[in-house]
C-alpha cells in the first residue's frame, strides 16, 4: 500500500516535470522561430530597416546621395576619356613627328643630292667651254639647268654658250637671243647680259648681210 501510493505520487512528480520541459522547449521553439523571421527579414532588406513611411527630408537626402554617386561616376567616365585621348593624342603627335622629321631628313638628303649634281654638271659645262667645244659645255649646262632653272648662274653659264656658238660656229643664234630675252625680262638688274645682247646683234646683222 505504501509502495503503490509512492510510486503514484512519482508518476504525477513526472508529469509535472515532463510538462514544464514541454513549455520550456516550445518557448525556444517561438524565440529561435522569431530571430529566424527577423534575420530573414533584415538578409530581405539589406540590412536596412525600412519603414513604412519616409519623410520628405529622408526622399530628399536619397535623391541627393543618387544625384552625388551619378555625378562621381560621370567624372570618372569623362577623366577616363579624356585620358584616354590624350593618351591617343600623344601617340599619334609623336608618330607625326617621327614621320615629319623622317620626310625632312629625306628632304635634305635629297637637297644635298640635288646640289651635288647641280654642281657636278656645272663643272663638266666649265671643263668643255675651256675647250671651246660649245655644243658639249651647252649639252651640261642644260642638266644643270634644269634642276634649279631659275638661278642666275647656270643660266648666265647657258647664255654665255649660246652666243659663242652663235659667234664662232654659227649655230643656235636663234635659242640664244630667245633665252637672251628671257633672261633680260627676269634678272634687268643683271648689266653683264648686255653684252651677249651686243654679240647677237653683230652675228644677226652680218648674217643679213650675207643673205
Amino acid at each position: 500500500m505504501f509502495g503503490g501510493g509512492w510510486s503514484s505520487q512519482g508518476m504525477i512528480t513526472s508529469l509535472r516535470n515532463n510538462k514544464k520541459l514541454l513549455r520550456r522547449k516550445n518557448m525556444f521553439k517561438n524565440s529561435d522561430s522569431f530571430l529566424n523571421l527577423r534575420s530573414e527579414y533584415f538578409k530581405r532588406t539589406e540590412g536596412r530597416i525600412l519603414s513604412t513611411s519616409a519623410s520628405k527630408e529622408v526622399l530628399e537626402k536619397i535623391r541627393k546621395d543618387f544625384i552625388k554617386k551619378q555625378k562621381i561616376n560621370i567624372a570618372i567616365t569623362v577623366s577616363a576619356i579624356l585620358i584616354t585621348i590624350s593618351i591617343f593624342g600623344l601617340i599619334f603627335y609623336c608618330i607625326a613627328k617621327n614621320e615629319k622629321k623622317i620626310k625632312q631628313n629625306n628632304f635634305h638628303i635629297s637637297n644635298q643630292k640635288k646640289e651635288k649634281n647641280y654642281l657636278r654638271f656645272i663643272d663638266e659645262g666649265d671643263i668643255w667651254f675651256k675647250k671651246r667645244h660649245w655644243y658639249n659645255a651647252i649639252y651640261k649646262y642644260k642638266e644643270a639647268q634644269v634642276l634649279y632653272p631659275k638661278d642666275f648662274e647656270i643660266n648666265y653659264r647657258l647664255i654665255q654658250a649660246y652666243s659663242y656658238r652663235c659667234k664662232y660656229d654659227l649655230k643656235d643664234c636663234y635659242e640664244a637671243k630667245s633665252l637672251l630675252e628671257k633672261l633680260l625680262k627676269e634678272f634687268p638688274e643683271k648689266n653683264e647680259l648686255h653684252k651677249f645682247k651686243n654679240i647677237l646683234d653683230i652675228e644677226f646683222s652680218s648674217s643679213l648681210k650675207n643673205k
